[in-house]
């Protein structure tokens, strides 16, 4: 990956939306990443795809800092979802963001599948909610 200075301009990072979690690491992007993975086997979830957003936008000429999207589950949440309400499989898998900042910094990133709104999920939800926040909690400061 080439690592000259990006030419895409970082806006302003806006306020968490409902249901978000957000960290910033305590570690470089690449350990940050490293790390991530390592937290969601710990988890017992499996880490399902994933996705480079730095070489997919370097393929249309865009230089962006470090991105990654883990997107991990597990089939006894799909079995649940599929028990309970079928149309909820939508918010599968869970996704975790990890973005290398301009300040130097990452942000890790869960954003709510909202699994916890529909009738029937509100454990499962909870269960998730409780993973992703060890996980962050795993990489933040």
């Amino acid at each position: 990956m080439d690592r000259s200075e990006p030419n895409v301009v970082y806006g302003p990072l806006s306020p968490a939306a409902a249901g978000e979690l957000r960290a910033r690491s305590r570690f470089p992007f690449g350990e940050t990443v490293e790390r991530a993975r390592e937290a969601i086997r710990a988890e017992g979830l499996w880490l399902v795809q994933e996705i480079d957003p730095q070489a997919l936008a370097a393929r249309e000429g865009h230089r962006i800092l470090g991105a990654r999207q883990l997107l991990c589950f597990h089939p006894r949440y799909l079995v649940r979802l599929l028990e309970t309400d079928p149309a909820a499989v939508a918010g599968a898998p869970v996704k975790i963001l990890l973005l290398e900042l301009p300040d130097g910094g990452t942000l890790v990133l869960h954003p709510d599948p909202g699994f916890g709104g529909r009738p029937g999920l509100k454990d499962l939800a909870a269960e998730l909610s409780a993973s992703m926040a060890r996980i962050l909690g795993a990489l933040g400061g």
